[in-house]
């Protein structure tokens, strides 16, 4: 520490010099920062808010065997959606009435923007497109569009027959999951959950976090065509999709 000294001034006699401080940043304080700087900051952001803005975000999926009300639960979600936010965008791998424009690849969703107004992806049957077999394969690209869903104001809904045999990379990223019911052909019911409370080995989720139920209004069978629907996938079956062939991506058994 003595040697330490003497240098330092031996040097400064020599004609160093220090080429300036660290800037001192004063902390605001505690009491500035809750009852000043927050609520203004709340207020402008209250007054700023375009009540059009997207406020939907995520990974939802369906889950249910045929006849459960899958799709029909998907479709009440997205015309509840589209009620609340006139201005999103749809765009979906099936015939919905309402929809915006068709996805034909997976990359079709990399280029979707609506700017603020947010736009939401309906993928049916989304094992169909990644598959748990191909989870290897997973496209990397479409893994960060999923993370970052919230940025970009997306949502995606999907639907599937089993849970397991989605992708494993789409199971995790899920933000709920519903499982609906229909009694009657015209009463859904649908349980809600996370993909934390899936067990695996049991092929089951341990545990719901809530529970709701619609009747099957006009407006909602009109939306699709379930005929038309099980013809698409008579015609084509549940195969791997033709930009998976393209790629020669190799199922594992």
């Amino acid at each position: 520490m003595i040697s330490f000294i003497i240098q330092f001034v031996y040097l400064g006699i020599k004609g160093y010099k220090l080429k300036g401080k660290i800037p001192q940043v004063k902390r605001i304080g505690i009491f500035k920062r809750l009852f000043v700087l927050f609520p203004n900051r709340l207020a402008k952001d209250i007054y700023n808010r375009d009540p059009l803005d997207f406020k939907e975000h995520g990974l939802h999926l369906f889950c249910g065997e045929q006849g459960s009300g899958k799709t029909t639960a998907l479709v009440d979600m997205l015309i509840k959606w589209q009620k609340r936010y006139p201005s999103m965008k749809i765009y979906t791998n099936m015939d919905y009435k309402n929809q915006d424009g068709s996805l034909n690849h997976w990359k079709d969703i990399l280029e979707l923007n609506n700017d603020t107004y947010g736009v939401t992806i309906v993928l049916d049957e989304i094992q169909t497109w990644f598959s748990s077999n191909e989870s290897k394969d997973f496209p990397p690209e479409m893994l960060t569009e999923i993370s970052q869903q919230r940025k970009q104001r997306k949502a995606i809904i999907g639907t599937a027959q089993v849970f397991s045999r989605i992708a494993k990379p789409i199971r995790e990223q899920a933000t709920y999951i519903y499982l609906p019911m229909t009694i009657a052909g015209c009463l859904t019911i649908v349980r809600k959950t996370k993909a934390e409370f899936w067990d695996n080995e049991k092929q089951r989720f341990k545990r719901y976090i809530g529970t709701y139920f619609f009747v099957h209004t006009d407006e909602i069978r009109e939306s699709f065509d379930t005929f038309k629907k099980i013809e698409k996938y008579k015609r084509i079956g549940f195969s791997r999709p033709s930009w998976l062939e393209q790629q020669n991506i190799q199922i594992e058994k």
